[in-house]
């Protein structure tokens, strides 16, 4: 019986061992990680390097960003146009990827992602990963805007919620958030990984 269990995990790892010499190793680099935009700075761009030793073909879209509570929702829009829409990058080439933001809302924030999706290229039987990137883009008509986050301790059930209020007129990222109670116990926070609150949103 023993035999027999060692001789399944050699096999295991072999297959294994397989299909990572036949995987290609995708790399895409992507700066900036984030773009600001107003009515004065309305266009921007994006810098793709192909790191890999393969060509890399890349889609571009664009989305309007929506948040409810702790869901986050991708919508259709035109106000905001990406060129090129799809990229082929060569082994340690680089593409200019640039944006341009038609109108500013003259009141509130207007928070977009852009999705840069790495298409796999099958070929043969070589196994590839999809990538997928989503950079935020904010545009605000003021320069004066900020977040207002506020907090508040909510009991579902037998669990403790701690709830981020944004009541600011920009959005903020929350990290490396901690809690504790008065006799310094440390609490474990636990939720979604996305950091960023958006202007009236509450996570």
């Amino acid at each position: 019986m023993l035999i027999r269990l060692v001789l399944v995990r050699a096999i295991m790892l072999a297959v294994m061992w397989a299909m990572v010499s036949q995987a290609y190793a995708q790399a895409l680099a992507i700066v900036p990680i984030r773009q600001n935009l107003s009515p004065d700075h309305r266009s921007a761009s994006f810098k793709l390097t192909n790191t890999s030793e393969s060509s890399a073909l890349v889609q571009i879209r664009c989305y309007r960003w929506v948040q409810k509570g702790n869901d986050d929702t991708f919508l259709p829009t035109s106000n905001l146009i990406i060129s090129p829409t799809f990229a082929t990058i060569g082994p340690g080439k680089s593409q200019t990827v640039r944006l341009l933001l038609r109108t500013v809302d003259e009141n509130d924030e207007q928070s977009y992602r852009v999705v840069f999706d790495q298409i796999p290229d099958h070929v043969g039987n070589k196994v590839q990963l999809t990538l997928r990137f989503s950079v935020p883009v904010f545009a605000s008509n003021s320069v004066e805007a900020k977040s207002d986050v506020q907090f508040r301790i909510e009991r579902e059930g037998d669990k403790l919620v701690l709830v981020a209020v944004n009541r600011g007129s920009s959005h903020s990222i929350l990290s490396k958030l901690t809690a504790s109670t008065k006799e310094g116990e440390v609490l474990q926070l636990t939720g979604p990984s996305m950091p960023y609150i958006l202007a009236g949103n509450e996570r």
